[in-house]
C-alpha cells in the first residue's frame, strides 16, 4: 500500500484550520507544515490535532510569498518519499480513497495526477449559516461552481497528486511540469474561495497587508487583494449561479470520503 504525504503552509489560518486538519488527517499517512509567523492560534491549533504531523520554520524566507511557498513545498516534497500533494488550508483533497485513486489510472501513466477544482460558493441563504465543529465540512458546505462554469476569471485552479521527488511547479503551484499525467475521476479539490462566506472574507482582508510588495505588483493571491466590497460584489455574482455541487454523482461519491 502507498504512502500519502501532504504538505501546506500556513499563514493566519485559524478559521478554517481546524476542519482542513481534522479532514485531511484522515486521508493522507502524515503531514508537513511550513508555518510562517503567524499572529493567531495557529501553531497552537496543529499541535493540539496533530501531533505527530512535522511543523517546520521556512527556509528559504522568513517571510510569506507566493514564490517563496512553492519553493519551501518543493523542498519538503524532497525530503519524502512516496505519494505527495501540497495544498492550502482554503483547498480540501475530495477522494473516498487515496490509494483507489492512485489504482483508478493505468500504471504507465500515474506519476502525476492532477484534480481540477470545484469552487465552494455560499449562497445568499447559506451564507450566514455557522459551520458546525462537529459535522465534516463538506457536509455543511457544498455549494459552488465546477471550474468550467465559473463566470469571473478563466479559472484555472489545479492540484496534484503525485510522485516525483518535487511537483517541479509553475509560480502558485497550480501547474506542474512533471510528467506523464493522467487524470482520475475520484479525485478533485474543494476550493473555499467564497465559503464559508464571511469567515473567508475576513481572512482575506487579514492576509492583504501581509503580503509582500511582489505579489501585490504580479498580482499573485489576487483574491486577497481586492476590497471588502469588492468581495462582496463578486460574492453577489457567483452565489446567484452557485449549485448544489453533490448532484455530479462523481463529486458526490468522492466527497463522502471523510464527509
Amino acid at each position: 500500500m502507498s504512502k500519502f504525504t501532504l504538505f501546506t503552509t500556513v499563514l493566519d489560518g485559524e478559521p478554517l484550520l481546524p476542519y482542513w486538519l481534522e479532514y485531511h488527517r484522515r486521508l493522507f499517512d502524515h503531514g508537513v507544515i511550513t508555518l510562517y509567523p503567524c499572529k493567531d492560534n495557529s501553531l497552537d491549533i496543529i499541535k493540539e490535532m496533530v501531533p505527530g504531523w512535522d511543523i517546520v520554520k521556512p527556509v528559504h524566507a522568513p517571510y510569506y510569498s507566493c514564490a517563496g511557498a512553492d519553493k519551501e513545498v518543493m523542498t519538503q516534497e524532497s525530503k519524502r518519499k512516496g505519494w505527495k500533494m501540497a495544498l492550502n488550508i482554503t483547498e480540501f483533497a475530495v477522494a473516498r480513497n487515496l490509494n483507489d485513486v492512485v489504482k483508478s489510472v493505468p500504471r504507465k501513466t500515474k506519476c502525476i495526477l492532477p484534480a481540477d477544482a470545484a469552487v465552494m460558493v455560499d449562497t445568499p441563504q447559506t451564507a450566514d449559516v455557522k459551520l458546525d465543529p462537529s459535522i465534516p465540512i463538506l457536509s455543511q458546505k457544498h455549494y459552488g461552481l465546477f471550474s468550467k462554469d465559473y463566470p469571473l476569471w478563466r479559472c484555472r485552479h489545479s492540484r496534484q497528486l503525485h510522485c516525483a521527488t518535487h511537483g517541479n511547479y509553475d509560480v502558485g503551484r497550480h501547474n506542474s511540469r512533471v510528467r506523464p499525467r493522467a487524470k482520475s475521476p475520484r479525485l478533485y479539490v474543494a476550493w473555499f474561495v467564497w465559503s464559508p462566506y464571511w469567515e473567508i472574507r475576513q481572512r482575506k482582508l487579514e492576509v492583504r497587508d501581509q503580503l509582500p510588495k511582489s505579489d501585490k505588483i504580479g498580482k499573485r493571491g489576487w483574491q486577497h487583494l481586492v476590497t471588502a466590497e469588492a468581495q462582496d460584489e463578486r460574492f453577489e455574482t457567483v452565489s446567484a449561479i452557485a449549485y448544489d455541487l453533490n448532484k455530479n454523482p462523481g463529486y458526490r461519491d468522492a466527497s463522502r470520503s471523510n464527509g
